[in-house]
Parts: structure tokens; sequence; C-alpha cells
């Protein structure tokens, strides 16, 4: 009789342990040079389209639809007490301006602040200076990411989730390089919306950017992604 009694309580015991450590429904790993993850070699390739709204034709508007494969390559690494620092070669990870011709650029993450920064032409000394905490603008991300987690609301004191970036679920998405649990952070405004789905340990999965009034879309995924020497 005891001995079941204590098998119960042991079992209960673990159900609560589990249920409240094992779960990754708002949390992920720490920050680390996994989180992208940033390692020399590490590539990945994305599925670019567009759709954008053209000037009126004799048959009436006309809709230019784009499509491009983007790739982006990790060349070099630095890695300080301060932050993990990574050299990439190929196009931007920015939705706006990842169609350009491939050049070189850095990314970071920045250790004390958890501040990931993709997306912006900042220079190497803007992050390896030690008497800035990282460059003066907005990060992309804030690791490590929670459900709930909001950042560069821009001083506004609003009650909803509008304006600002907010890390709203995490879902299972599927893409062609194949099947994600993501954390869906997305920017939503009067005018337009913008997510990006991200992975820890892979990376970006997905990014979209759709305009509610005029057609300007831009979307973004995952085809493949991988280690090279």
């Amino acid at each position: 009789m005891k001995k079941t009694v204590y098998l119960t309580i042991l079992l209960a015991l673990l159900v609560i342990f589990f249920s409240q450590t094992g779960t990754t429904q708002d949390r992920d790993p720490g920050i680390n040079a996994e989180y992208f993850p940033l390692k020399e070699g590490r590539f990945w390739q994305y599925n670019y389209s567009s759709e954008e709204q053209a000037m009126a034709d004799a048959e009436g508007e006309a809709i230019i639809k784009t499509e491009a494969e983007i790739k982006l390559k990790i060349t070099n690494i630095i890695e300080t007490s301060k932050v993990i620092l990574a050299e990439v070669s190929g196009n931007s990870l920015n939705l706006f301006d990842c169609t350009k011709d491939a050049h070189t650029y850095w990314i970071a993450i920045i250790k004390s602040t958890g501040c990931f920064y993709c997306n912006q032409p900042f220079s190497k000394e803007d992050f390896l200076d030690e008497r800035l905490d990282g460059p003066k603008g907005e990060p992309t991300l804030m690791m490590p990411l929670r459900v709930g987690q909001y950042w560069n609301d821009q001083g506004l004191k609003r009650k909803d989730t509008s304006y600002r970036w907010q890390v709203e679920a995490m879902e299972t998405i599927t893409v062609p390089a194949g099947t994600f649990k993501c954390f869906r952070i997305a920017y939503r405004s009067c005018p337009d919306h913008q997510i990006i789905w991200f992975c820890p340990t892979v990376g970006i999965i997905r990014q979209e950017y759709e305009h509610h009034g005029t057609i300007i879309n831009f979307y973004m995924e995952l085809a493949a992604y991988g280690s090279e020497k």
C-alpha cells in the first residue's frame, strides 16, 4: 500500500516538473553561438517572391511579380566577451533590399542585451567598440525569445500590440527546407504588417511583408541550409 502511494506521489511530481521545465511554448535556448547559429561556413538559401502594384495600363491595374533565389554564407566569426559577430557574404536578410547584388556585411548578437542585428548596414567597429553597448538602431530580434515579449514600441503607451515587435506565439510551419517549430514575431500597424518566423539553432525560416492598401507584398522562405567549407 505504501509503495503504491509513494509511486503515485513520485509520478505526480514528475508530471509537474516536466510540465514546467520541459515545455517550449514560451521559451527557447539561451544566447550563444548556436542561437542563429553563427558558425563559419554556415549558409542559408531562400526563395524570394514579391507582388507590387504598377501604374494602370489600358487594361487596368498591373501587378509586377518577381522571384529570386537569396543566399548568404558566414565567412568569418569574431567573438569577444561582449559580442558574437559574423561576417556574411551574399544577399541581405532584409526583405526590402535582399534582391540587390551580393555583398559583404556583418550580423551580430550583443551578449549583455540579447539584441540581434541582421538588417542594418553597420560596420564591424560599431559592434567591437568597448565604449558602446551596441550600435544605435533597431535590433531585428531580442534574445532569448519568449511568447508575449515585445520591443521597439517607440515610446508609445498603447494598450494593444500594434506598432511594436511582438513575439505572438510558437507554431509549426512547413517551407521548402522542411518543417520547423518557430517563434512568430510580428510588427503590425494600420497600413501594413511584417512577420518573422524564427527557429532557434536554425535561423529565420520565413519572412513576409504585406501592405493593407495598395498591393506591395514581399515573401521569403527557407529553401536550404547547412555548412560549407
